[in-house]
């Protein structure tokens, strides 16, 4: 794909998310809004490829810019800083979905990395197709999730203090939407290196949207996401505050 038409693409879904009329605007089509904010010191480079793999395009968001970006709904993300290899990958959306990536403060080469996730729909099968998750994350299961963490990961919080927060978010969330959560797979990298707090590797925020289609109760209107945990302190700490209101 041609960077003019990419760039084409990027105004036009910028436009429409500041309108908020992706949807309406967009009624056919598997068509992916990403929205990347580099709060960061480095610049940040990104490329999607589909999920065999195939390179489909990449581009570059300067230090304390934003650039949007529009791809099919089977495509995933990639990022590195300052040349580094990838670190972060982020989840195949449906149709019209927005989904935004916040890249914080770097800390040497790391990188604080938050989205938010948009009613994901992806099965284990088409991530082992991505060569990143064979060659740099290891598969593990803890309380019912799949988890893919750095073969580097280190330290000795890991991967207890995780799996607590884990087993807290379980006892929280409704049964069906905890069904559907376990579906979505988390990654953690190894800039998020446990017992260092100098920042965090995944941050999820579960949406309105997905909140009202998979809990007992509808979401305030003002509720836009909700956090299920990050990790802060040098640990990890449940950040549940907003989930027994949201999913009771």
């Amino acid at each position: 794909m041609a960077s003019s038409l990419l760039l084409a693409q990027g105004e036009q879904a910028e436009e429409l998310l500041r309108s908020g009329q992706v949807c309406s605007k967009h009624s056919q089509g598997a068509v992916v809004f990403l929205e990347v904010r580099n709060s960061s010191e480095l610049p940040v480079e990104i490329c999607w490829v589909d999920f065999n793999g195939c390179h489909q395009g990449k581009g570059c968001v300067a230090p304390g810019l934003s650039w949007t970006q529009t791809s099919g709904a089977g495509h995933a993300w990639l990022f590195s800083a300052g040349g580094s290899r990838c670190v972060f990958f982020a989840h195949q959306g449906p149709p019209h979905c927005v989904c935004r990536i916040i890249i914080g403060k770097a800390a040497g080469e790391g990188l604080g990395l938050c989205f938010t996730m948009i009613d994901w729909q992806q099965a284990p099968q088409l991530l082992r197709k991505m060569l990143v998750c064979e060659t740099v994350y290891r598969r593990r299961r803890m309380m019912g999730f799949d988890v893919y963490a750095d073969q580097e990961l280190r330290g000795p919080e890991w991967p207890g203090a995780f799996e607590e927060d884990l087993r807290a978010l379980s006892e929280v969330v409704p049964q069906h939407a905890l069904a559907v959560l376990r579906r979505t797979p988390i990654f953690m990298n190894v800039r998020a290196c446990f017992g260092n707090g100098e920042n965090y590797g995944a941050c999820f925020h579960p949406s309105r949207r997905w909140l009202k289609e998979n809990c007992n109760k509808p979401v305030k209107r003002k509720t836009r996401s909700v956090e299920v945990y990050r990790r802060q302190g040098g640990s990890f700490s449940e950040q549940l505050a907003n989930c027994p209101r949201a999913c009771a």
